[in-house]
Formats: C-alpha cells, sequence, structure tokens
C-alpha cells in the first residue's frame, strides 16, 4: 500500500453460533501513513464505517436526536452494541450494568467484576468507546449509576438477584429485537444479535494483527481454545480469498 494513498476495507460480522458471516457492501477509507500502515488504515476505515452506518452522535448532535421512544431505544441499544465492540467484546450484561465506578477516566481503563465468570477484568479502551461513555454519562453522576439508561429501578436490580436476571434476560431480547430491525434496514442478510459484537471484536482484533493471547485475555477467556475459534474462521477465510483470487 503506497505512502500517502487512501486504504478501503470492508467489514465483517461474524455469527459464530452459525458459522455464517457476512462481509459488509458498505466500505471507508483510511489514511495510509507509511507507519504500520494496513494496522491505522483498517482501524480508520472501521471507525469511519461505524460512525457512518450506525450514525454513532456525540455532543450537540446527541441532542438533537429525536425523542420518540422507538428510536431512543434502538439508539441506546446500537450505542451499547457498538461499544462493546470497542470495548473488548463485554458481554450484555456486562455492558448493561456498566456504572460510573468502573471505569477511569483518566487512565481509559474500565474495571469490573464480569458476571459470567465472577473474575475481575480490566482494560483500557480507544477513543470511540470513550465517545460513546461521554454521550451517556451525566455531570452530576452517582459512582454506582448506571452508564446506559436501561435499568430503570437500580435499588433492586441490585438487591434482588431474581429481579436482575429477569430484567437482563428481557433487556436482552429487547436489545436484539432493535438491532435486527437496523440490520434489516442496512440489509445485512445473517440474524445479528447483541452477542456478535463480541465475536466481531475478537475476529477484528486478530485480523488487525493483535497477538492470539491478548485477545484472549481481553475477552477474559479462562482457555486459550476458546479465542482459537475466531483464528480458525480468519484462516478459512483466507483459504477462501487464496481460492477466489489466486490463479
Amino acid at each position: 500500500m503506497p505512502f500517502g494513498r487512501r486504504a478501503t476495507v470492508q467489514f465483517t460480522l461474524f455469527d459464530v453460533a452459525t458459522g455464517e458471516y457476512e462481509q459488509s457492501e458498505f466500505a471507508g477509507e483510511g489514511v495510509d501513513n507509511g507507519d504500520k500502515a494496513l494496522y491505522k488504515a483498517y482501524t480508520g476505515a472501521l471507525k469511519y464505517y461505524f460512525a457512518t452506518t450506525f450514525n454513532v452522535p456525540t455532543g450537540d448532535d446527541a441532542e438533537k436526536e429525536t425523542q420518540d421512544e422507538e428510536v431512543v431505544k434502538a439508539s441506546v441499544y446500537r450505542d451499547m452494541f457498538i461499544f462493546s465492540i470497542f470495548a473488548g467484546g463485554l458481554r450484555f450484561s456486562d455492558v448493561l450494568e456498566f456504572q460510573v465506578k468502573h471505569f477511569n477516566e483518566e487512565e481509559r481503563r474500565i474495571q469490573k467484576v464480569i458476571r459470567k465468570t465472577g473474575r475481575m477484568h480490566q482494560f483500557k479502551i480507544g477513543q470511540l468507546a470513550l465517545d460513546i461513555i461521554n454521550k451517556y454519562k451525566k455531570e452530576d453522576a452517582e459512582q454506582d449509576d448506571f452508564i446506559f439508561p436501561v435499568i430503570t429501578n437500580k435499588e433492586l436490580y441490585l438487591k434482588n438477584d431474581e429481579y436482575r436476571y429477569t430484567f437482563i434476560e428481557s433487556a436482552n431480547k429487547a436489545a436484539n429485537f432493535q438491532l435486527q430491525r437496523i440490520a434489516k434496514k442496512l440489509e445485512i442478510p445473517v440474524k445479528v444479535t447483541f452477542h456478535i459484537s463480541r465475536h466481531t471484536f475478537a475476529t477484528n482484533a486478530l485480523n488487525n494483527g493483535m497477538r492470539i493471547e491478548h485477545v484472549s485475555k481481553l475477552m477474559d477467556h479462562r482457555d486459550i481454545s476458546t479465542t482459537q475459534v475466531y483464528a480458525k474462521i480468519i484462516s478459512e477465510e483466507l483459504d477462501k480469498a487464496v481460492d477466489n483470487y489466486i490463479y
């Protein structure tokens, strides 16, 4: 890729559950500056794709959004989905209950106990995930306030295990419903659920050249063999690329 030119990439959503993947026809551009050119260009294109296709608003733009209830719900779940992709592939329950106290703004670091594993997990996030946090975080927020405005009864959610379990399940279904509506609008033929954000983070991190050990750590996998599923998918894609383009 020559110095100073622009690189165009396509974004792929993976559904590990079905083994299907969809490469979007939308393409974004990233500047190739010659220093780790492919990585920088790909990252730039990836951010461009999400910022334009999913229309992630920040600052004053957020205040101009319509207050229609369904649009607001779709907007929140969309932002949670994108946040997960750029925040280590956090599961829905962990994004849902992501609180102010879980984020160190100075270090851009998330630190929280993962709901599924019960393990303390910490990692740094990039600018796009930070933009989404800043969009929802209130200026006068308390440390135990939730970042995303989905949980309506904070006290009950934190104290009652049965209520919390039921709420997570219900909210997850609502998120999947809204994400599928967005997917249909974008004419994405595969079923899009919130959990795809986790798969998407992993496959794109590996595609960008991140070591599998680091991807495994960011995803809080106990065994690296779990992460190797994504490496296998990428290997299969490379095989298909050779079959299609190498004569």
